[in-house]
């Protein structure tokens, strides 16, 4: 048998396969009833065996080229074990887990979507094989188009997700509220985007961060003031960000493989999963500018550059450490002083006139309070986080393996951008400051690969993953510019069907579907004065009317803190079912001195129980029908 020959290149193949499935196997036995681990053990396996194959892929080709067919179908093979992989976690859920809230019967469709996926991946493979290069040549050849095409999908889908998943009432987080009445009292004479849900009774956002980027949405949602708006604009930001990657990747790779790293973006379960799991955050609008603030360095264009840094900068003040960061890059690069200069300098003075002058001036209090509760084991600032890692380099690993939490985070990102190959690439550092707060920072939740958190994280590394490839290729393939391509392709077409095979993370099929308690929910809402304070849970917060003033759990703590009294409102929204892994953080835990306080209280009467829902309203206080907007 000649090394060259089909059978052989097909054992090969058959060992991929083999290799991970007892991986699975073996991970299945060894962790009895937590299968979703199996795909932690067998994926680094599948990665192992898939390089080593394309290692020595010029021993194994014919001289002749025969070989190329054999390469397309070792990338599809490979890609499809994430999906295989994700197979056990899902006969999991649908087999051993209780049925509790919800019907479990989409999960079923889940675990069919795999199979047909599968089937068009095998099916997508054979046409690729025909002469002439098959559907990948030909959308290659229109990018443009492909990507309008990617764009307007991604865009639809997640903004269905994502009001579905407010409209049910599955959001626990208060931040599209936020959003929305930053967005109706951007020059509210209380102050600039001012909203009710922030601080302990109602403040400015500019005391909390410094997101001046709503102040750019304010036209497009005065169109129509509604959440759904919100939610819409912020997912069509969030994936518009395929447009500028495709640029950045154009500059080192081909049209192909620049298409494959876009799709491989949008189906990381960081941004696939910010739609449909999470509130709103104006994270999401930072890919887009950030993106295109790179495209623009990389060509050497200092005055768009600094256009799109300074409206990157304007998401969140912290963002401009990744551009101070990026000013010391272009130092060790040699550039032209203007590209070490202007944007260390900005970078610095933003940060500073931010954290220390617009958030204090704009907070009730006086002081930026995020950096005294997130940043007090360091001093109380991020110059302490930055100092604190200086003496401690070994810290950020240390605390990757300290726990759970953080090793599935650094696992996740390993494992959907780009298996460490960013790393290969200096633009890799700008990750480091959003790497740094998520592990080091203790802000009371619990960070995951599908948080908004790791959006900081995750943009900077695909942005580096398309000259880390060409670094990787050009040492295991050095003078060799056919096999480089082969292989940067197949380590792409490897990385998105992993990023696909993630999509178990963050799609769960019972956040698309009304609560158990749902009508009961509406029932509550509707005996509220158009005009009535409320304090009430965080997922109907985006239920109240415009008139109406809510307040969330999370901002008890706050009055608490500050001596005041707790219940100010006329009307008070107990939800007496509290998922347990929410009960200790912070947006929560004014539930208990709630609860306290209004059943100490004789001036609040109990008028609607039922479905673990109370409803409680001040004694002297009227009731009437209304309807919710």
């Amino acid at each position: 048998m000649t090394p060259g020959s089909p059978l052989l290149q097909y054992r090969y193949h058959l060992l991929v396969f083999v290799s991970a499935l007892v991986t699975a196997a073996l991970a299945l036995v060894v962790n009895g009833s937590k299968p979703a681990m199996a795909m932690i053990a067998a994926l680094p396996a599948a990665v192992v065996f898939s390089t080593a194959w394309l290692a020595v892929d010029r021993r194994l080709a014919r001289p002749e080229g025969a070989y190329d067919r054999g390469w397309i179908a070792l990338s599809f093979v490979a890609g499809l074990l994430p999906l295989l992989l994700s197979t056990p976690y899902l006969w999991h859920r649908l087999v051993s887990l209780p049925n509790t809230e919800v019907d479990y019967l989409p999960n079923w469709f889940v675990l069919l979507s795999e199979v047909l996926l599968g089937i068009v991946l095998i099916f997508l493979l054979i046409s690729t094989l025909r002469p002439g290069g098959g559907p990948l040549t030909r959308v290659s050849r229109r990018p443009w188009l492909t990507l309008t095409v990617l764009a307007v999908t991604w865009i639809a889908v997640g903004s269905i997700l994502s009001i579905l998943m407010h409209r049910y009432m599955h959001d626990w987080g208060p931040n599209t509220e936020l959003a929305v009445q930053v967005l109706q009292n951007a020059f509210d004479e209380r102050g600039l985007l001012y909203s009710t849900v922030l601080q302990a009774d109602g403040a400015s956002l500019l005391g909390v961060h410094a997101n001046l980027v709503f102040f750019a949405i304010y036209p497009l949602f005065l169109l129509l003031p509604r959440y759904e708006t919100i939610l819409v604009i912020a997912q069509l930001a969030m994936v518009a960000a395929i447009f500028p990657l495709y640029l950045v990747a154009r500059t080192r790779l081909s049209s192909s493989q620049s298409l494959l790293l876009a799709l491989a973006f949008l189906a990381s379960p960081t941004i696939a999963g910010s739609a449909g799991v999470q509130d709103m955050s104006e994270m999401r609008f930072f890919a887009l500018p950030f993106f295109f603030s790179i495209y623009f360095f990389q060509k050497r264009r200092l005055v768009p550059f600094m256009v799109f840094m300074l409206l990157t900068m304007s998401v969140r003040e912290d963002i401009s450490l990744l551009y101070f960061t990026l000013a010391l890059l272009a130092l060790l690069n040699r550039r032209n002083w203007r590209w070490i200069l202007f944007p260390a300098l900005l970078s610095a003075a933003w940060f500073i006139a931010a954290t220390h002058y617009l958030i204090q001036l704009s907070n009730p209090a006086g002081d930026f309070e995020r950096l005294k509760i997130v940043y007090q084991e360091y001093g109380g600032s991020q110059l302490g986080l930055a100092k604190y890692l200086v003496s401690h380099p070994w810290a950020l690993v240390t605390r990757a393996f300290s726990s759970q939490s953080n090793l599935g985070l650094v696992y996740g990102l390993f494992q959907t951008a780009g298996f460490g190959i960013p790393l290969l690439s200096p633009l890799s550092l700008l990750a480091l400051p959003g790497l740094a707060e998520n592990l080091l920072v203790t802000t009371g939740a619990r960070i995951t690969i599908n948080s908004q958190n790791t959006i900081i994280i995750i943009v900077p590394l695909f942005a580096a993953l398309a000259s880390g490839l060409l670094r990787l290729a050009g040492k295991l393939k050095p003078g060799d510019d056919a096999s480089r391509k082969r292989l940067v392709s197949a380590l792409l077409v490897v990385m998105l069907f992993t990023c696909i095979g993630s999509y178990h993370v963050w799609f769960t099929p019972q956040r698309y579907q009304p609560r158990y308690n749902y009508d009961a929910a509406l029932r509550v809402l509707n005996q509220l004065p158009e005009d009535a304070s409320v304090i009430m849970p965080s997922y109907m917060l985006v239920f109240a009317g415009k008139n109406q003033s809510p307040t969330g759990y999370f901002q008890i703590p706050y009055r608490a803190d500050l001596g005041e009294e707790i219940l100010k409102e006329d009307y008070v929204i107990i939800d007496d079912r509290v998922p347990g892994n929410l009960e200790s953080f912070r947006l929560f835990t004014g539930r208990e001195k709630i609860v306290e306080a209004v059943e100490a209280s004789s001036e609040y009467e109990l008028i609607y129980a039922g479905n673990d829902l109370r409803l409680y309203r001040r004694a002297p206080v009227l009731t009437r029908e209304t309807g919710i907007s």
